[in-house]
């Protein structure tokens, strides 16, 4: 039975109430939280909810006020906020009282149990939002215990059919179960397996939607703060942010002493010195993730149209990245060398998909060569992967295949050659959504040996462009930010990968002979 103050509890507003009066504060919201679940759930707006949303949503004021008191619930929350500014404990808010008060049981079958998905990086990440909602639960005398469904954690509460479950973020979780709410926790952050998803955020949304369609006042909360300007959260927050937002988005942000004025903007600057970070954790404002490999400044204006300019041109160029015909792409770039010294990409293009799996690796080598036709194109390059058939089909069509055996040693230098290009504005690509995003989103890890890693597994685009620095690096291709010592500079970086592996690991490493 629910406690009798229980039955007074109708909006979230009133959960919030009853749950501040048990806590002994002066409330479980803040104001920019408030104003934000009045429009979430279309409560009557006031005046000074009005001009918060304005600053949060960048709506404009006749675009707010046509959300007040509708009664029409928004269908999902995207929430860009900084560190420490109420978001776990707001989102827990609304899973608790979506579980007692949301009515999602009609939709059920008998003895059918729903859950409310708290989903984030890893188990311990929805944990702590879990946690919120357990003390929420319990100032509401609600009585609440841990159980399990499976190998799922969940937060089981007295007088309700639905449990609070924590996920990881992967795809197959959620699968099988009833779920009326979602909430991601920290979605920018999501990150697994490359090899086994590609757009993690979007497969798992993908999966975490279906289980929805059954309950007509569903909701998805997704709640983080920024990390770099791609993946679905930042295109999802920039797309309804204003009045574009599509009916039944709500798209708020804002700085962490906004949200939650216990912490002032100077507080900040004194926990978080660095500007950059500081920019991204407690500002909340979206730029190119802490540990990019290439600015994204740099990125940026290198994506301008590459027209054919033969008069300047010394040669042409093709690189490939060929595919396992599996889950990843086969995709290639068609360049020009330029007297210069600077690097245009002509075309990108590449196999992906269902139109990867009706074809083969000969078939789309004679694709790549008709097209290195139209460019004068002669000479191409790739990794191992096939190069023997490969080779022998581009020799068919006229073009000399070489063949780079790369490795995270090799792709340290070559990682180094792109950044070097990308800064001195010596490469120039022609516009490409994928190849863009792909290179915003990569981010160069920094071992303890002072070397860098480039996750490049999946990124099938970017590493058409890996494969063309290592080309450079060789002085297959000429781009004038490698000079004559490219080449010892690639064998030094293959060496200091060598040394750092013998001394990490006592392993015997060998060093190319530089006299």
């Amino acid at each position: 039975m629910r406690a009798p103050a229980m039955a007074k509890a109708h909006t979230i507003l009133d959960t919030a109430a009853l749950v501040s009066r048990a806590w002994g504060a002066s409330n479980a919201l803040t104001p920019r939280w408030e104003a934000t679940f009045r429009a979430l759930y279309g409560l009557e707006l006031r005046e000074q909810d009005i001009a918060l949303l304005s600053d949060a949503t960048r709506r404009s004021e006749q675009s707010i006020r046509a959300l007040s008191g509708t009664g029409k619930h928004m269908r999902e929350l995207w929430a860009r906020v900084g560190r420490r500014g109420r978001k776990t404990s707001s989102a827990g808010l609304i899973g608790v009282h979506e579980a007692v008060w949301g009515g999602h049981e009609k939709h059920l079958l008998p003895g059918e149990k729903a859950l409310i998905a708290i989903v984030s990086k890893d188990t311990a990440g929805s944990q702590v939002c879990a946690d919120f909602a357990e003390r929420i639960a319990e100032a509401l005398g609600l009585k609440p215990h841990w159980s399990s469904v499976g190998n799922i954690r969940t937060l089981e509460m007295q007088g309700t059919q639905l449990r609070i479950a924590c996920f990881p973020c992967n795809a197959t979780a959620p699968r099988g179960f009833a779920i009326p709410i979602v909430i991601c926790d920290e979605i920018a952050h999501w990150q697994v397996d490359p090899d086994q998803y590609v757009d993690a955020d979007t497969t798992i949304l993908t999966a975490l939607r279906a289980p929805m369609m059954q309950f007509t006042d569903s909701k998805l909360i997704a709640i983080s703060t920024p990390c770099g300007v791609d993946g679905e959260f930042h295109e999802t927050v920039e797309a309804n942010i204003g009045d574009t937002a599509a009916d039944g988005m709500l798209a708020v942000q804002g700085p962490t002493w906004l949200w939650n004025p216990a912490i002032t903007e100077a507080r900040s600057h004194e926990i978080e010195k660095d500007p950059r970070r500081w920019a991204q954790e407690c500002a909340a404002l979206a730029g190119e993730s802490a540990g990019a490999a290439f600015a994204l400044e740099d990125i940026e204006a290198a994506f301008v149209p590459a027209s054919r300019d033969p008069m300047n041109e010394t040669g042409t160029f093709c690189v490939i990245d060929a595919s396992s015909l599996k889950r990843d792409a086969f995709t290639y770039a068609i360049g020009a060398e330029m007297r210069n010294g600077e690097i245009r990409i002509l075309e990108v293009n590449g196999w992906e998909g269902a139109q990867l799996q009706h074809t083969d690796t000969l078939a789309i080598i004679d694709a790549i060569s008709r097209r290195c036709k139209v460019h004068h194109c002669t000479r191409a390059w790739g990794d191992q992967r096939d190069a023997g058939p490969i080779s022998a089909q581009f020799r068919k069509n006229g073009v000399t295949f070489t063949e780079i055996p790369w490795t995270n040693k090799t792709k340290d230098a070559a990682g180094n050659t792109l950044g070097r290009m990308l800064a001195a504005r010596k490469i120039r690509i022609t516009p490409h959504a994928t190849l863009r995003k792909q290179m915003i989103g990569l981010v160069a890890q920094l071992l303890p040996s002072g070397l860098y890693r480039y996750p490049t597994n999946s990124q099938d685009y970017l590493s058409a462009l890996f494969t063309m620095a290592h080309a450079i690096d060789l002085k297959g291709i000429h781009c004038s930010v490698v000079g004559d010592n490219g080449l010892e500079l690639w064998k030094r970086a293959v060496n200091a990968w060598d040394a750092a592996d013998h001394a990490q690991m006592g392993g015997l490493g060998f060093c190319f002979d530089l006299d």
